[in-house]
């Protein structure tokens, strides 16, 4: 992981937002995924 410059705290924050994102994409995606792949399945 990387470390922010000690200087810049708001370089840090920005980081952690995008990390949230991530993990907020990769949460309501794999569920949908799932759902496709099984109707594909189904069928």
């Amino acid at each position: 992981m990387e470390r922010p410059r000690p200087g810049s705290p708001a370089t840090a924050g920005l980081h952690r937002r995008d990390e949230r994102k991530a993990e907020r994409f990769l949460a309501f995606t794999s569920p949908a995924l799932t759902l496709i792949r099984y109707r594909r399945l189904a069928k």
